[in-house]
């Protein structure tokens, strides 16, 4: 889903396995300019990504951000949130 009010490019998933179940939802956009001098040579991207892990009765909760160098396409950052870098 494309949020073009504040060009946010926004995924869902849901990844069940191992007795444990993880659902992530990642926020990525390319709107970096204001960062300025900030900004690293290459970078296109800022991403978020949050997620609740739920195994048995426990759940918790985790905000990952990054920077990247690869477009603001939220459904392929969220599958492999490990290859995003600078």
């Amino acid at each position: 889903m494309n949020n073009s009010e504040n060009s946010l490019n926004i995924a869902q998933d849901i990844d069940c396995g191992h007795g444990r179940i993880e659902e992530r939802e990642c926020f990525v956009t390319d709107k970096i300019d204001w960062l300025g001098e900030l900004k690293f040579l290459g970078m296109r991207s800022i991403v978020c990504i949050s997620a609740t892990r739920t195994i048995g009765d426990s759940v918790t909760n985790e905000k990952r951000y990054y920077i990247s160098s690869l477009p603001a396409e939220a459904k392929k950052l969220i599958k492999q949130p490990v290859n995003i870098g600078v």
